[in-house]
């Protein structure tokens, strides 16, 4: 009963966040900047994977697209 009671009360201390059904983004700069962002991460993706395909580990594939990383970063 302890137990339940300590639970209990931890619980009324934590923050429940709760899930909606998303977020709604209309305005034409932020679709644009998240397009090119996605654009990106694609980008990146597919290279490291194509480099895995052939064989490489993941670090040096990594460092194969070192530029396609840091320009995602800057973004």
């Amino acid at each position: 009963m302890a137990k339940h009671l300590f639970v209990i009360f931890l619980l009324s201390f934590t923050n429940i966040a709760w899930s909606d059904d998303g977020i709604d983004i209309t305005d034409p700069n932020i679709v644009s900047a998240l397009l090119e962002v996605q654009e990106k991460i694609d980008s990146i993706s597919s290279s490291v994977m194509k480099c895995m395909d052939s064989g490489k580990d993941h670090n040096t594939c990594m460092c194969d697209n070192e530029a396609l990383i840091l320009d995602f970063n800057t973004a």
